[in-house]
């Protein structure tokens, strides 16, 4: 992977979320009360102290600072700590993290004030555990959703997911699938990474950067443990299995019925199948299944020498269409003499010769 440098200089809150703001939301609801009326007040005037020159007065943004009023801006963040990651870790752009918690927790109390959320009682704090469960949006009734029978999320879900992408990775990453064989896209200004005379986004929509996943919890892992790279695993657990789903939306694999859910037990077992392939083996059933071994000779050079070598090998048959089967999941396991074993996986690869006394497996 080639070395690359966050890029720290002219860093804005939010990116841009896409569309106009929308009107603030009202609500009665008392258990989201996050914040007291006396807290968005000092945010208020910290906010036009620390924020106004780069996002307004009015909170609508200026130039590439976006506005952080309206539904657009609530979508990008599942819950108010989510909102408080982004401002503490990345905020203000010529101050990095250098502000005071408590005037951070109060810039945060004035933004959902202003986004329509009511005050209460009492002031926000900083509890990560508990901020965590401060969902910015109402969690509405699922609808009923159509998808494929072997779908790993729903629409609603990668939509929800995309606007969590755009809050937290997006300064970083794109995911583009019109893209696909290009792992590092030239980023628009104050997004990316330095790397040499331009800054890059990593396309997480090509098959560089996706094909590497083999099952749906080794993805949801890695973005859970190590993303955002400012703070890696600070986020709510409901954004980063968004994100997921809205991830495999982009790389095409399709909705189903059911929603993403975050358990690792679960997820491990949904494998990604490989474009280009068909999987056969579904993990439990060997049925049809054999084990062949065949010879193969390797020519090889020691120095001037063409040196003929013999190899074993142990393939894979489905269901006696060995001379059929590309081997997209076989493991070739190949032993040579003065050499350590190999281990790859044959990928495009047609067997065409194989022993038909090969011993199998029921």
């Amino acid at each position: 992977m080639r070395s690359v440098i966050l890029a720290v200089t002219a860093l804005i809150l939010f990116l841009p979320s896409g569309g106009r703001a929308q009107a603030t939301r009202k609500t009665s609801d008392t258990s989201r009360r996050f914040y007291s009326a006396a807290q968005a007040k000092r945010g208020k005037e910290q906010y036009a102290q620390d924020c106004a020159q780069c996002h307004g007065a009015n909170l609508k943004g200026i130039g590439t600072a976006p506005a952080l009023l309206g539904d657009n801006f609530m979508r990008d963040y599942y819950s108010v700590n989510d909102l408080f990651i982004k401002a503490s870790v990345t905020m203000p752009g010529d101050n990095v993290h250098g502000l005071p918690t408590d005037t951070y927790l109060n810039i945060i109390a004035y933004l959902l004030q202003a986004n329509g959320l009511p005050a209460g009682t009492e002031n926000l704090k900083g509890d990560v555990t508990a901020m965590k469960r401060m969902a910015l949006m109402e969690k509405k009734s699922a609808k009923p959703a159509a998808g494929a029978a072997d779908g790993f999320y729903t629409e609603e879900q990668a939509e929800r997911g995309k606007g969590y992408f755009r809050g937290a990775c997006s300064m970083c990453h794109v995911a583009d699938p019109g893209q696909p064989d290009n792992r590092d896209v030239i980023a628009p200004p104050s997004r990316g990474f330095v790397a040499g005379p331009v800054h890059i986004q990593i396309n997480l929509a090509s098959r560089e950067s996706f094909g590497r996943w083999r099952n749906v919890g080794s993805l949801f892992n890695k973005i859970r443990t190590s993303m955002p790279l400012n703070d890696g695993g600070a986020l709510s657990t409901e954004e980063y299995v968004n994100i997921a789903a809205y991830l495999l939306h982009q790389n095409g694999y399709p909705a189903g019925k059911d929603e993403l859910k975050p358990d690792a037990e679960t997820l491990m077992g949904l494998t990604i199948p490989e474009k280009g392939f068909t999987t056969l083996f579904n993990g439990k059933d060997f049925t049809g299944w054999g084990f062949l071994r065949a010879r193969n000779d390797i020519q090889s050079r020691e120095g001037n020498d063409s040196v003929l070598r013999h190899a074993d090998r142990l393939y894979v048959s489905h269901r006696h269409e060995v001379s059929e089967l590309y081997f997209a999941a076989g493991v070739s396991l190949s032993r040579v003499p003065g050499h350590e074993e190999q281990r790859s996986i044959l990928r495009q690869q047609r067997l065409l010769d194989f022993h038909e006394g090969a011993s199998s497996l029921p």
